[in-house]
C-alpha cells in the first residue's frame, strides 16, 4: 500500500495564498455588491421611515399616543432626525400633557427645518397661548392631507364620530319645509355633512383647504347617482365666504371646523350674508370645561363656553333654535348649535 504523500511547506503557503486569494475576489465582490445594492439600501431606509411616519400618523389620531410615540422615534432613528417625526411627536407630548418634552419636539423639528410653520406654531403656543388667534392653514392642511385617507377609519369606526349627523337630527326642523334647502358646507372634509343633509338638502357646495379630502368627497355619490356635492372649492372658509353670493344658501355647516379659531364672532359676521333671510348656521365647536377659561386653547385647539358661543352669534344678529353639550366622539366633549338668520 502506498503511502500518503505529506504537503511540503511551500504547498502548503500555495495553498493559502489560493485560499486568501479566493477571500480576497470574494471580500472585493461583496463590497462591490454592496455599493451597487447601496441606493436600493438607503431607499428602502426611506420607505422604512415614510411607513413609520404613517403610522405614527395613524396612531396619534385613534388616540394610542404610546404606540406613535414610538414610531416617531422609530423615523428619527432611521433617518438622523425628521421635522415631521419631531413634530408629531411633540403633539404626542402635548396630548399628554408633558409641555415641556413637546416644547423641546417642537424646537428640534424648527431646527431640522426654520421654514417648518406647523411646528413653530405649536411650539408657540405653549410658550404664549393668549397670543394666537388661529390654526394656521398650513397646520390643518398638513395635518389633514396626511390622514384624508383614513380619516373616515380613524374617526367614524373607531372612535364614534357621528357628529354630522347629530347636526343634521339638531337642524332637521329648521330647514325649508316642502322643499330641498341648498347648502355652504365649510371645512366639508370627505363628505360627512354633505351625506348627511343629503335627504334634504341639494345644490350642496364643499369648501375645504385639503385637496386630498376634496378628492375624496368627490367621489361620493348618492344612490340616486347624484353626486353629493355640485361644486367643490379648495379654499378656507374666509376666503370663500368672502366672495360668496349674498343670500346665496339655505344652510350653512361647519362641523367639526370651529375649533381652529378662537374668535367665533368673526365666524358669524361672515356667515350671515352668505344665508338667505330665515336661513340656519349649523356648526359644532368643543366645548370648554367647566371651569377653564373660553376659549380655552389645548394642544393647539380652541375650546368655548356656551356664553361665549351665543354672544358671538347675537353679535351678527344670529338667534339660537338649539345649542346642546353631546359627545362628539369618544374622547371629545362638544356642542352642536343651530342659529338662524331673522326672516326679512
Amino acid at each position: 500500500m502506498a503511502k500518503k504523500k505529506r504537503k511540503t511547506r511551500g504547498s502548503v503557503v500555495k495553498d493559502l495564498m489560493l485560499l486568501f486569494g479566493a477571500l480576497r475576489r470574494w471580500a472585493v465582490e461583496g463590497i462591490r455588491d454592496t455599493i451597487r445594492s447601496f441606493p436600493v439600501l438607503v431607499e428602502r431606509l426611506r420607505n422604512l421611515a415614510a411607513t413609520n411616519l404613517h403610522l405614527g400618523v395613524f396612531h396619534l389620531a385613534r388616540g394610542s399616543l404610546g404606540d406613535a410615540a414610538y414610531r416617531f422615534r422609530l423615523v428619527n432613528y432611521l433617518t438622523k432626525g425628521d421635522a415631521r417625526a419631531w413634530y408629531y411627536l411633540g403633539i404626542c407630548r402635548l396630548c399628554q400633557d408633558r409641555d415641556a418634552e413637546a416644547a423641546q419636539a417642537f424646537e428640534e423639528a424648527v431646527r431640522i427645518d426654520p421654514a417648518f410653520t406647523p411646528a413653530a406654531f405649536l411650539r408657540g403656543v405653549i410658550q404664549e397661548p393668549g397670543r394666537f388667534e388661529a390654526v394656521p392653514e398650513a397646520v390643518s392642511k398638513d395635518f389633514y392631507d396626511t390622514i384624508a385617507e383614513d380619516y373616515e377609519t380613524l374617526f367614524v369606526k373607531e372612535r364614534g364620530y357621528d357628529a354630522p349627523a347629530q347636526a343634521f337630527r339638531a337642524a332637521e326642523q329648521f330647514l325649508p319645509q316642502g322643499n330641498m334647502a341648498t347648502m355652504l358646507d365649510l371645512a366639508c372634509g370627505t363628505g360627512l355633512a354633505g351625506e348627511a343633509f343629503a335627504s334634504r338638502a341639494h345644490l350642496v357646495t364643499g369648501v375645504d383647504i385639503s385637496p386630498r379630502m376634496l378628492e375624496i368627497a368627490a367621489g361620493k355619490s348618492l344612490e340616486s347617482g347624484r353626486k353629493v356635492y355640485e361644486a367643490l372649492h379648495e379654499a378656507s372658509a374666509a376666503a370663500f365666504l368672502t366672495g360668496a353670493t349674498a343670500g346665496g344658501y339655505d344652510v350653512v355647516t361647519a362641523i367639526h371646523a370651529l375649533q381652529l379659531l378662537r374668535d367665533l364672532g368673526t365666524v358669524f359676521q361672515h356667515v350671515a350674508p352668505a344665508l338667505k333671510p330665515g336661513g340656519i348656521f349649523v356648526f359644532t365647536v368643543r366645548a370648554a370645561q367647566e371651569g377653564a377659561p373660553s376659549p380655552d386653547v389645548k394642544g393647539g385647539w380652541f375650546a368655548h363656553g356656551r356664553e361665549a358661543v351665543e354672544a358671538a352669534a347675537q353679535g351678527a344678529g344670529f338667534t339660537r333654535l338649539h345649542l346642546e353639550e353631546t359627545m362628539l366622539m369618544e374622547g371629545e366633549l362638544g356642542m352642536i348649535g343651530v342659529f338662524g338668520k331673522p326672516a326679512a
